[in-house]
């Protein structure tokens, strides 16, 4: 019995000494919002912080955007990779990967949601011009939620205003009407940002003119183009192109574009952005491994696993044929050897090869005889 008073005892004592050691207590916990928050520039500027790191998340789901393409298929086997892959009886709303692409996207279109109905021109501290700019972004970022949406479910809810209470009942929007609210947001909002983004990782026209076009070009395939659309697609791209500042123009070196050293180069209109400190980046950006294969699981006597070189990649999504074969000649175009790794060096310290060639690819129409 003693040992039953005891305990509850002692808590209470831990408690009591606990509540008397305010440092301890008194914590900050700056992640901690309210709603109220988003009733000021402050809070909106944070907010729409956050719909850009979402877009993270958006691109680094790569499985229900390559997965079954011309150009990619699952590295693995199961039942979601097969619905993807072969598209076959089993497909369904339930696959794994569909929910959060999903939920991610409508997280964006609320968070925009709340900024387009909160926002207002006659806020203490918002300008004019902050007022247009927020907007714009808005807009933009919510546009671009949808594009996506509607090019990978078709027929999908349209909600343009803040959601205060748990949605229980949506009407689908045919893709005719979601293309036209698309277009028209973009129109609306077009020549109000500067050209070049004043900070890497902010939309800026020529991303919105870059969407707009893509817009028109993508309706133009569809059932419900208009007659207008390839022109208008090539009139907005033209705006980038002839843009008499050249703010944006193709490098000369096709590689030079990828290079980890030359990020947000002269070629680069808009890029999803991740800092050096990897406290803000989540799980940072796995793009650069996606889509090599595995080289520590098959040759584990000639590679170890090292961050900064080629033996980090993983076997997440393989490349099918056709991705080589768009580059009819290889040995006539650069950009084969820049988009395609062939030549990996064992990387083993502890391996009597060090430093040579332990595996290589010839390009995919090699006639050259060549032994290597």
């Amino acid at each position: 019995m003693k040992k039953l008073i005891f305990v509850p005892v002692l808590a209470v004592t831990m408690l009591l000494t606990l509540a008397g050691c305010n440092k301890i207590l008194d914590t900050d916990n700056p992640s901690h919002t309210t709603d109220e928050l988003y009733n000021s520039k402050a809070g909106l500027d944070r907010l729409l912080t956050d719909i850009y790191s979402k877009l993270r998340n958006h691109y680094n789901e790569g499985k229900i955007q390559y997965w079954g393409t011309d150009l990619y298929m699952a590295a693995e086997a199961n039942p979601d990779a097969n619905m993807f892959n072969a598209y076959d009886a089993s497909f369904n709303s339930t696959a794994g990967v569909v929910g959060g692409y999903w939920n991610n996207l409508y997280k964006m279109v609320q968070e925009s949601n709340i900024i387009l109905t909160r926002l207002k021109p006659d806020w203490e501290g918002v300008t004019q011009a902050d007022y247009n700019t927020m907007v714009a972004e808005a807009k933009f970022l919510r546009t671009l939620s949808y594009f996506y949406l509607t090019e990978t479910f078709g027929k999908v809810p349209l909600i343009k205003e803040e959601q205060l209470q748990p949605i229980t009942e949506v009407t689908q929007e045919p893709e005719a009407n979601l293309y036209s609210f698309m277009i028209a947001e973009l129109e609306s909002i077009k020549n109000v940002l500067p050209v070049k983004s004043a900070a890497r990782g902010r939309i800026n026209n020529a991303a919105v003119l870059q969407l707009l076009g893509k817009l028109y070009l993508s309706r133009a395939y569809k059932p419900f183009k208009e007659a207008t659309d390839f022109n208008k697609a090539a009139s907005y791209f033209d705006l980038i192109i002839d843009d008499a500042g050249k703010p944006y123009e193709l490098l000369p070196n096709f590689a030079s574009v990828f290079d980890e050293n030359n990020q947000n180069n002269r070629e680069v209109i808009f890029a999803v952005q991740y800092a050096a400190d990897r406290n803000y980046n989540g799980d940072g950006n796995p793009l650069q491994r996606m889509f090599g294969f595995c080289l520590t699981c098959f040759y584990p006597d000639m590679f170890i696993e090292v961050q900064k070189d080629y033996s980090y990649m993983q076997r997440e999504f393989w490349i099918n044929p056709k991705a080589h074969e768009l580059y009819t000649d290889p040995s006539i175009d650069s950009r084969y050897d820049a988009t395609f790794e062939r030549s990996f060096l064992i990387n083993d310290p502890s391996n009597a090869d060090f430093g040579k060639l332990g595996l290589y690819f010839p390009v995919w129409n090699d006639n050259s005889g060549d032994n290597k």
